[in-house]
Formats: structure tokens, C-alpha cells, sequence
């Protein structure tokens, strides 16, 4: 702006480079000001370029030599937001702020300069990539620019969500926000983030790990629904990671099943290794004859029951939420459960575990120790593939397919089925669930059922690497 950094004293014209009131007591004095030697304004505003420069860099050497510590680019960011905020309520004028800036600007370059040297070629000081991406933001941010910095967007948006999702799906969207932002660098502007970003984000990244597909675009979808929440926000024009995770394809090459359907001699065999005592005992026969997950068993209540049907009242997604008939094998097994729990639950005792405090959590754990110990060291089954197992069986029962979802609790995506039926009803679900059969476990369950009492405990113990496992008393 003409005039500004001029002032005159008698009819002579100077340059004054006022210091910045946070730097006045270290540098002991509050303005650099030389003389043009001219009585003529133009000629003075012609002049005082070459001159402010040359003060500008005097008084960052004057800084340099005082600092207790180095600068950063990313303190040079914060100094950016800190002398905006200061600007828009009128604390300083834009000359002031700029100074301000500017003089930590030079400081750092020179600092960079003692540390990597200089580009032969520009005569510049050499810099990061980052820290070069970091200053141009940090100039954006003081001149107003409305720049929306990656690392700022991530946090308001985790902050804006972990009031309805699980803490475990939080930390999944951390992690991957956290990701990009390492990759590309806290101070990168979310608009600056293209397809093709997002492209070689997911190739040099994502796909480097080595994870299964499902992995990756679960890692997508995450970072799919930040950008729209951006997205919505008037924040970026379009969402880049939108139909990305397309182009992740399944290995077409011939493998081993990662989970398969449990065996009616691997079903029974873990029933016998476990004491009826035990409150895994009731969970694997009840995942096994109604399809629920783990964590539905576990939060099953004495009140859900009515009659020969239970509900779960809450679930993974939407379509968990559902009311299931007993299976006629488990019915003496629900009624001894019902009668003998003293807290409430069907399953008493359970102590809750992991980052959501899930009642199945630390059981979970202890099954596989179980499931090892009885022989069956096959890592394809576990208790979540007693799911599977039970819509094999559905399958094998010719029940159709909506219905075994409504079953398991899946959400239906056909018109008929899943937009304009609510579903079939009690009594046919029933004719449906008894058509998943064990053979000879079938009367195994049946028969102890009637007799299971959990009258075990479970207590929390630290492993040797410190991590908390379940232990029964």
C-alpha cells in the first residue's frame, strides 16, 4: 500500500518497521526506522522497498540470535491463525500483522539456510516439501483466504461424530484421517484434495499394507464419509474418495476360506469341552440356533423374553433390531437361563471389555483358548462363524433367502422384500427356524439345556503383554 512503512520527520522521509509487541521486550526496542534521504513521497514509496527488506532481514537476524529456540514451519501456521484472530478483533492493524508474520518467516528461512543450504539456482533457502506447503498455507491463512487445513477439518469432524457412533468405529476413522494427514501433511488444504490425490493415496498407501480388500475399503468408506460431511459443509466442492473404493478388486486366484461354517462334530465337541457352568457354554448353543451376534447374546435380558420369542433391542445396524422365535432346541436352555441369572442379563456375570465395553468382549477372547484346547485349531471357525454356520443350515433348509436375513438380522436391499413387506411374521419365522437342524447335537443342546446354571464369574486379568483378558472364578 503507498505510504505505508513511511513516516517523515521534518521534510525528510523514513522507513519504520515497527517490531511486534511479543517480540519489543526481547529484542529491547519496539521499531527499526533509516532514512530514504529524499523530501519527495514518490520517489520515497520508489525507495523504501529495498529498504524495508533490508531492515526486515536485520531484525530477523536481531530475533535469530535472541530465540531460545528454533523455529518451526508449523509454529509459523500457528503465528498465521494467532495474528488473523488478533486482526479481525482489531488488536493490530494489517501492517502490524504482517510484520509480524513476515519477521517469524525470515527467521525460519535463515535458520533453514544454516541447516540445508541453498538451492544454486533461485538462491533460495532449501526447504521440505511440507514445510514449503505449510508456509504457503500459513500466507492463506493470514490474508483470509478461508483455508480449511486437513488436520483442523479431521478433528472438528471426529468431534461432530463420536456422539453417534461406537468408540471403536471413532478410533477406525481416526486412524485413517491420521493416515492421510501423515501422507499428505497436516496443513494441506482440504480443497487442494483431488481424485487424483485420493487415487495414489489408496495405491501408495492403503495398498502397500498388504490388508484384504474388505480392509482397504472399509479405509475408503471412512474417509468417503469425512469428505461428504466436508462436502455438505460447503467445504470442498466434491468428495474424492466417492466410488474410489471400486476399483479395490477381490484376488480372482483360488484360496483357502479366511471363515467357514462350523461342522456338527466340531459343534459338539466344543459343547462337551465346556462346562455347563460356564457362560460360554449358552452363548455358542444360542449363536448356533438363532444366527444372533456375539454381543447380542451377551446383552440378551430376562425381559426380552416373551413366551417362545426374544428380541434384540439393539444391534450392529438398523436391521438388527429384531424379534426372533426361539429355536424349539433352545427353549428349555432360555427357560433355566431365565430362572437361575441373578443381575438380569440371560447370560449372568459377563464383564465388560474393549473400547466400546462390550459384554462379550473379554469371553470372546477366552473362546479361542477354548476352542484350541478341545482340537479345533482350524482359524477359519470361530464364534462369529456360528453365524455362518446357522445361515449354512437355513440354506441347506431351503428357508428363502429374506427370510433367513430377517433371521440373522440383515438388512434386505430388494424392493418387494426389503421396501414394501416389513417382513414375514412370527409364526412363519418360527416355521422357518426350525428348519435348522445339527443332527445328533440337537438333542445334545435339548437335554443339557434344561440343566445350565452359570454360577461361574469372569474377572479381568493382565496378560504378560498387558493386555486384558477374561478369567473365570
Amino acid at each position: 500500500m503507498e505510504g505505508s512503512f513511511l513516516t517523515r520527520k521534518g521534510q525528510t522521509w523514513y522507513v519504520r518497521l515497527m517490531v511486534p509487541k511479543a517480540h519489543r521486550e526481547q529484542l529491547g526496542r519496539t521499531k527499526y526506522i533509516e532514512s530514504l534521504r529524499t523530501r519527495d513521497k514518490a520517489e520515497a514509496n520508489r525507495l523504501k522497498h529495498g529498504v524495508l527488506a533490508a531492515l526486515k532481514r536485520r531484525m530477523a537476524d536481531d530475533l535469530a540470535g535472541h530465540s531460545a529456540s528454533p523455529q518451526s514451519a508449523r509454529a509459523l501456521l500457528l503465528l498465521a491463525e494467532s495474528e488473523r484472530q488478533r486482526l479481525e478483533r482489531g488488536d493490530v492493524d494489517q501492517e502490524e500483522a504482517e510484520t509480524a508474520f513476515e519477521m517469524a518467516v525470515d527467521v525460519f528461512l535463515e535458520q533453514e539456510r544454516k541447516r540445508l543450504g541453498t538451492d544454486p539456482e533461485s538462491g533460495h533457502p532449501l526447504t521440505s516439501e511440507t514445510d514449503t506447503r505449510i508456509i504457503r498455507a500459513a500466507h492463506a491463512v493470514l490474508a483470509g483466504d478461508g483455508v480449511t487445513l486437513l488436520e483442523r477439518a479431521g478433528e472438528m469432524y471426529l468431534e461432530e461424530v463420536s456422539a453417534t457412533i461406537r468408540k471403536q468405529t471413532l478410533q477406525e476413522k481416526r486412524r485413517h484421517i491420521d493416515k492421510l494427514t501423515s501422507w499428505l501433511g497436516a496443513a494441506i488444504d482440504v480443497r487442494s484434495i483431488n481424485r487424483r490425490i485420493a487415487g495414489r493415496f489408496v495405491n501408495q498407501v492403503l495398498m502397500k499394507e498388504g490388508k484384504a480388500s474388505k480392509t482397504v475399503r472399509d479405509a475408503i468408506g471412512h474417509l468417503s464419509a469425512f469428505f461428504s460431511w466436508l462436502e455438505r459443509r460447503g467445504e470442498v466442492e466434491s468428495n474424492p474418495f466417492f466410488r474410489v473404493s471400486g476399483s479395490v478388486r477381490e484376488s480372482t486366484l483360488g484360496s483357502a476360506p479366511k471363515r467357514r461354517p462350523w461342522t456338527n462334530d466340531e459343534l459338539r465337541t466344543i459343547l462337551n469341552s465346556i462346562p455347563l457352568d460356564d457362560p460360554l457354554w449358552p452363548m455358542v448353543a444360542i449363536a448356533a440356533y438363532s444366527g444372533m451376534r456375539r454381543e447380542e447374546v451377551a446383552n440378551l435380558r430376562i425381559e426380552d423374553i416373551k413366551g417362545d420369542s426374544w428380541s434384540i433391542r439393539a444391534g450392529k445396524t438398523q436391521a438388527a433390531v429384531r424379534t426372533l422365535p426361539i429355536h424349539p432346541t433352545l427353549r428349555p436352555l432360555a427357560k433355566s437361563l431365565a430362572a437361575s441369572s441373578d443381575d438380569g442379563y440371560l447370560i449372568p456375570g459377563l464383564l465388560p471389555g474393549g473400547t466400546d465395553d462390550k459384554r462379550g468382549h473379554l469371553v470372546g477372547k477366552r473362546f479361542t483358548q477354548l476352542r484350541q484346547a478341545a482340537g479345533i485349531t482350524d482359524p477359519a471357525v470361530n464364534f462369529h462363524t456360528l453365524r455362518n454356520a446357522f445361515l449354512q443350515r437355513c440354506e441347506e433348509g431351503e428357508v428363502p433367502q429374506s427370510t433367513a436375513k430377517l433371521l440373522a438380522g440383515h438388512k434386505r436391499t430388494d424392493l418387494t422384500y426389503g421396501g414394501y413387506s416389513p417382513g414375514a411374521s412370527l409364526p412363519m419365522l418360527e416355521k422357518a427356524i426350525r428348519k435348522v437342524t445339527y443332527g445328533s447335537v440337537d438333542d445334545l443342546v435339548r437335554s443339557k439345556g434344561g440343566h445350565v446354571v452359570v454360577t461361574v464369574r469372569s474377572r479381568r486379568r493382565r496378560s504378560a503383554s498387558g493386555k486384558t483378558t477374561d478369567r473365570l472364578r
